[in-house]
């Protein structure tokens, strides 16, 4: 018969603390996102400012856990910047041209990796690879950025409601507000001093009013009956108008049928040449006797008897 291996307590004790350590270890990291028995793929991304990213900080697929972060180091070769390795589930497909999205998950500050796939774009990325990344704002700094300007405003909104409370300000608005009511208080004293003639002048613009109506009322007829006499005036002076050019048209008319039909002087004027070359000539003759008397005046003048000298016969034609 075989003997029994009899342990002593202090072996069962270390035992069971191994145990109980690997346990702990295990569900200590499983509870940060570790999971020991799925196989998982490293991945790099290169960040300029992490924001306080720690080690097991998750790494999101569509708001799923798939990865966590293994790693963070500062990379003193390139000008500080912050190489981040991550563990990803050896299930999800990342390929060329996944983004890896530095972002805030929490209002209270927590970070973590969002993975944004590109399906279909190139080959998949190996064990190893680096992907790219890149950095979303934080909410803080959102929350900020929109404050900033409000905090402004109200910064001089106060300045300028402290400017409006000062002493010297309040003063003169005391004193308006004072002189204000003074006035007010007047106004109502002369108003109930002068109820009785406003009351007056009322009642009286109420009677001129209705006089004004009772005297557009008579004055109506009267108005149309000077607007009938008008346009009977009117019509009379067109009338006479067109009856006088009616008769200067018919004496017109008669003094060219008159003419037209060679009686009178004018007609036959118009319609004889042997008239018109008698006044004609006459004319001549008349011009002639004029020249030869502003030439020889003596031969009019001369003594009775006596004969005109030779060659001073008139040229009568």
């Amino acid at each position: 018969m075989s003997k029994k291996v009899a342990l002593s307590k202090e072996v069962k004790v270390g035992l069971l603390a191994l145990v109980a350590g690997i346990i702990l270890y295990v569900g200590f990291n499983y509870l940060k996102g570790i999971d020991f028995f799925s196989p998982t793929k490293k991945y790099y991304v290169v960040y300029n400012d992490v924001g306080g990213l720690t080690v097991s900080n998750p790494v999101s697929l569509n708001g799923v856990p798939v990865g966590r972060v293994d790693e963070t180091r500062i990379m003193v070769d390139r000008n500080n910047k912050v190489l981040v390795t991550v563990e990803i589930n050896d299930d999800i497909k990342v390929g060329n041209g996944t983004l890896a999205e530095l972002k805030s998950s929490s209002f209270l500050g927590g970070m973590e990796i969002n993975l944004i796939l590109r399906p279909n774009k190139g080959e998949p990325y190996k064990n190893g690879d680096t992907l790219t990344g890149f950095q979303k704002q934080d909410i803080m700094a959102q929350i900020s950025e929109k404050a900033l300007p409000v905090i402004d405003q109200l910064d001089t909104l106060m300045i300028r409601m402290n400017k409006m409370f000062d002493p010297a300000f309040s003063q003169n608005v005391q004193k308006t507000m004072t002189n204000l009511q003074v006035a007010t208080g007047d106004l109502s004293t002369t108003l109930k001093e002068n109820r009785s003639k406003i009351n007056n002048i009322t009642t009286n613009f109420s009677e001129l009013s209705a006089s004004l109506v009772d005297m557009q009322k008579k004055f109506g007829p009267i108005v149309d009956n000077f607007k009938q006499v008008s346009d009977t005036l009117k019509d009379l002076r067109l009338k006479r108008v067109v009856d006088n050019a009616n008769l200067a048209m018919k004496d017109l008319n008669e003094i060219t049928k008159k003419l037209n039909s060679k009686e009178g002087t004018m007609g036959m004027l118009i319609h004889d040449p042997t008239l018109y070359n008698t006044l004609n000539k006459s004319v001549s003759n008349l011009d002639s006797l004029v020249n030869y008397f502003q030439y020889n005046p003596k031969h009019f003048l001369k003594p009775l008897g006596r004969k005109p000298p030779k060659g001073s016969t008139p040229n009568w034609n």
